[in-house]
């Protein structure tokens, strides 16, 4: 043993086996911190993939619960139009049919007016052409001398002739 102990080899050897010792520990530590921060940096980017995933989730709940929200809100807002074009449309034939029902009372207004007036131009002329005609005729029979006989017979006429446009003086 004594040889081996002098050998330098051995003592090369103890050398190298005391050297790993010793520095294995402070490697071993190193090598923990290491790894305890690789793991706690991959625990932390678990978790914030986590995180994301979970926002991400929440996101699209929000977004589906928007989405079927949007779908009524245009479901609502399409049938609000419907109605509102519903009800435009009827008042717009309301409105039409009371301006032609307006238009036609008053075409109807004017028309007996145009009627009426008609009416009294035609008296007008009719009392004037029998009056005249009368007047003529008094005028002939004075001269004619045969005024006292006609005269009744004149006058009858006249008023056969008043009495038979009555009832279109009456109007």
């Amino acid at each position: 043993m004594t040889t081996i102990l002098q050998a330098p080899e051995f003592w090369t050897s103890l050398a190298f086996v005391l050297v790993v010792t010793v520095s294995v520990r402070p490697v071993m530590r190193f090598l923990d911190k290491w790894a305890a921060g690789k793991a706690e940096e991959i625990r932390k980017r678990q978790q914030a993939a986590k995180d994301v995933l979970k926002k991400a989730e929440e996101l699209k709940k929000q977004y589906e619960k928007t989405y079927q929200n949007r779908q009524a809100e245009q479901r609502q807002s399409l049938e609000a139009a419907e109605n509102e074009i519903t009800f435009l449309e009827n008042e717009t034939l309301q409105v039409a049919s009371d301006r032609m029902a307006r238009k036609n009372q008053e075409i109807e207004l004017r028309l007996k007016m145009i009627e009426e007036n008609g009416r009294q131009g035609i008296k007008s002329k009719m009392l004037t052409r029998v009056v005249s005609d009368t007047k003529n005729k008094l005028i002939v029979m004075r001269d004619s001398e045969k005024i006292i006989e006609n005269t009744d017979d004149l006058l009858k006429q006249a008023f056969d002739a008043l009495d038979m446009y009555e009832p279109a003086l009456k109007k």
